[in-house]
This record gives structure tokens, C-alpha cells and sequence, in this order.
């Protein structure tokens, strides 16, 4: 389609009815030509603030990274849902970046200090060891029991995660902070730190919210004719993009309000 309108879908869906909604189409194009992570921060943002704080979460692809993860938690107080993008894909599948995140030092029941070197890796937190030739082994994935959500007084928002750090002298808890360090321009932290990562059981499930949305775009293509965009140019394009989701949007809300009817009446 050439330059391709973009839009973003939030919705809720019901097996059988058509009921995603599209909130906010815009065109990538221009000077705008592969920034699609950056359109979508900026629409996302358009929504969240019009919906008064009734956006609790963003699903997205993997273009979203650190700095957009910081963003939306930061400025918004939203829950981003995504996978960690890879530092290497091979043949015989993926590799992550480890991230350092510091030292959490607890008081030992003999009154001494006891140190560990909590990381980052695929979306996971890890407790580290170092081995005598300096290589840094990451233990399993530590367990999550809460997750803290805080707005501060100039408006802006501090997420907390609660990990379980097992240890010999009794397990403790360490509260990690998942934005960037002062300084940290990449946000590596924050792009190899999930709120949710992959690894928990209820991921997939949010996780699965992206393919629903995905559909919208698939059922949007198969109006072209030939798989070609009925309209050259991306404002004649983003015209028709509008009228059809203008057309969805109420379809959707037609079938909603008669599904409720009926379950009212029954």
C-alpha cells in the first residue's frame, strides 16, 4: 500500500460480533516513513488522555523498546504488555542482553551484610553469581508478588516490581525499579525489564489481545480490490482508512447495544 496508513485499535471483542473499535487513525509517511513505534506513542497518548484514565494497559509489537516502555509508564501510568525485542537472532533461535540492575544488600541473622547482584534478562529479573573466571551466571527467574503503581504530585507515574530474592541466611524482598537510570538514553533497563514478562502464565493470555487487533488491519486489506489501496497517496488513503473504520466503529456499536438488549430483555 505504499505508505501505509497506521491506526490504533482499542477494543473489546465478543466471539462472533465484529466489536473492535478503532480510536485513532494517522498515516505513516513522510517524514514519519519508518518511525511506526513513534506514531503509535504519540496516538496512544491522543487516547489515553481522552479516555480519562480509563486505559489501564498497552499490547504491543516489538517496536516498542525502552524509551516508549518509559513514556507511557512515566507520563500516562499505563501497564506495558510486549515481548523483548532480541540482541541476536540465529538459526538455532534468540539471544537477550543482560542487564545489570545493582546491589541489594540484606542483614543476615548474625548481623552481617549480605550482598546480591540482581540483572535483567528477556523480560526476567535474575539473582547473579560470578564465577572464579569472571563469567556472570544468572539464577532462575525470581518470583513477583506485587507490583506498585504511584503518582506523584507534579502528575507523572513510578512503577515498582517485588522480587523474592532467595538466600541462605533467609529470603528477602527487593524492590526494582523498572525505568531508565538518570543518564541512561537507551533505557536499556527498561528495555530488557518487563512488567509482565514472557515468562508468566498470565502472558499469553493479555499477550493474545495483539492478534485481535492485528485482525482489524487484515479485515481492513480485504476490502482492496487485487490487494491494492483504492485511493494513490497517502492523504486519499488516510481518507479511505477513516471512512472505513468510521463505518466499523458504528457497526460495532450497533451490534453492542443489541447484544445488550437482548440479554436485558432475556
Amino acid at each position: 500500500m505504499g505508505r501505509e496508513p497506521a491506526h490504533g485499535a482499542l477494543g473489546a471483542g465478543q466471539r462472533g460480533l465484529p466489536l473492535r473499535a478503532v480510536q485513532a487513525p494517522r498515516a505513516v509517511g513522510g517524514q514519519r516513513l519508518g518511525q511506526p513505534a513513534a506514531t503509535a506513542l504519540e496516538l496512544l497518548s491522543r487516547v489515553i488522555a481522552a479516555a480519562g484514565g480509563g486505559v489501564q494497559a498497552v499490547v504491543y509489537d516489538g517496536a516498542f523498546r525502552g524509551a516508549h516502555h518509559h513514556q507511557l509508564m512515566h507520563h500516562h501510568g499505563v501497564y506495558v504488555i510486549n515481548k523483548v525485542h532480541p540482541a541476536a537472532r540465529t538459526d538455532t533461535g534468540r539471544t537477550y542482553r543482560t542487564v545489570p540492575l545493582g546491589t541489594w544488600t540484606h542483614t543476615t541473622p548474625r548481623g552481617r551484610d549480605c550482598h546480591h547482584h540482581l540483572a535483567a534478562h528477556h523480560g526476567d529479573l535474575h539473582d547473579t553469581v560470578t564465577t572464579d573466571d569472571g563469567t556472570l551466571t544468572l539464577g532462575p527467574a525470581l518470583h513477583r508478588p506485587q507490583l506498585r503503581r504511584h503518582r506523584r504530585a507534579d502528575g507523572t507515574w513510578r512503577f515498582n516490581i517485588a522480587a523474592v530474592v532467595p538466600c541462605r541466611h533467609g529470603d528477602f524482598i527487593a524492590w526494582v525499579n523498572p525505568h531508565p537510570d538518570a543518564g541512561d538514553r537507551n533505557a536499556g533497563r527498561t528495555d530488557q525489564l518487563r512488567l509482565l514478562p514472557e515468562s508468566s502464565p498470565r502472558f499469553p493470555g493479555i499477550y493474545g489481545l495483539r492478534n485481535d487487533s492485528e485482525a482489524i488491519n487484515a479485515e481492513f486489506k480485504r476490502t482492496f480490490v487485487a490487494d491494492r489501496a483504492p485511493a494513490l497517496g497517502w492523504r486519499r488513503q488516510l481518507l479511505a482508512a477513516l471512512a472505513w473504520a468510521i463505518t466499523n466503529n458504528a457497526r460495532a456499536h450497533h451490534l453492542h447495544h443489541a447484544t445488550h438488549s437482548r440479554r436485558s430483555v432475556a
